[in-house]
């Protein structure tokens, strides 16, 4: 009988993890970006959807890390990438932490639309002319649009557009050996296919996840420390005594008719006995009543909470 031997594996199944340059951004925390993937994903579909005239879609999101020097690597030689920087209420950073690669052959179907065509493809190895880099800028401000409403569903942050780049050799060269945490996701565009890749700084969305934590937890203290006060008031207020009034009705005399009156004298009101009473607490009107009797004593019975729809109440 034979047994079952397991195979070898070979070492391409398996990353190479560099101990030299770790990662940045934790698994955790890297889960934790999935939301904003999503939203992303659904953003930069219906900007391009807008600007296509025609649904684009976007999908099958993915997140990796890596390095600046790799990510550059592996796009296309004439590629196009979006320069932007964050600003959020907490930090504020003016060098371009954010890159955005948008493929020539998702870029030109769009241009050719917004300047009045069809989106036709065509490949071209030649630079971006001055109109070109102008219409590329348009596109690039409308998917940092898509980029703050993707964020903001987990932290408010701003994206300031920075400058484009249509060479990968000189972004090379300002490239570092800087981790980043790439986003990827595939596009379907006027029977186009190709991918639109998103890559951060994983230094700083690892700083801004943990500054969104601590803003979390804050909020989250101050939030308890504001129900214990108000449990807090409320219980000394259950001890309090306030003054509860019914009052039928309420009528005005010059000060001759009150010197004039006599035992056994009538005053007239403006309102029925069956009529609605108003209750007040210290001379706040809080309820509306009906007078009647309780146990052989006057009582009054709730007919309504003023503000708010009431189940009747007997007082």
């Amino acid at each position: 009988m034979k047994k079952n031997i397991p195979q070898k594996a070979s070492a391409a199944q398996f990353p190479v993890y560099d101990f030299r340059t770790p990662k940045k951004v934790s698994k955790e925390k890297i889960n934790s970006l999935n939301l904003i993937t999503d939203e992303l994903a659904k953003y930069l579909g219906n900007c391009m959807s807008a600007m296509a005239g025609e649904v684009c879609l976007v999908y099958n999101p993915e997140m990796l890390e890596t390095n600046t020097t790799d990510f550059i690597n592996g796009q296309p030689k004439n590629t196009i990438y979006g320069n932007f920087a964050f600003t959020t209420n907490l930090t504020k950073h003016s060098e371009s932490h954010v890159m955005l690669h948008l493929p020539t052959e998702i870029f030109y179907p769009i241009m050719d639309i917004l300047l009045g065509g069809t989106g036709k493809h065509y490949e071209t190895k030649r630079a971006l002319t001055d109109i070109e880099v102008a219409i590329c800028r348009y596109v690039m401000l409308k998917f940092q649009e898509a980029l703050k409403d993707a964020w903001n569903s987990i932290i408010k942050v701003d994206f300031a557009f920075d400058k484009i780049e249509t060479s990968t050799k000189n972004v090379e060269l300002k490239a570092l050996k800087e981790e980043k945490l790439v986003m990827s996701f595939d596009v379907n565009i006027k029977d186009i296919k190709s991918k639109v890749r998103v890559a951060y700084s994983s230094r700083f969305v690892d700083k801004l996840i943990r500054k969104q934590e601590t803003q979390k937890a804050v909020e989250s203290v101050s939030a308890e420390q504001r129900e214990q006060k108000k449990e807090a008031i409320m219980t000394s207020l259950n001890d309090a005594e306030f003054e509860v009034k019914a009052v039928l009705s309420e009528l005005k005399l010059n000060m001759q008719d009150i010197i004039s009156l006599n035992v056994g004298d009538i005053i007239t009101l403006d309102k029925k006995i069956t009529d609605d009473i108003e209750v007040k607490v210290e001379d706040t009107p809080w309820f509306n009543g009906k007078l009647g009797n309780g146990n052989i004593k006057k009582a009054v019975k709730i007919t309504k909470v003023l503000g708010e729809t009431a189940d009747e109440e007997t007082v």
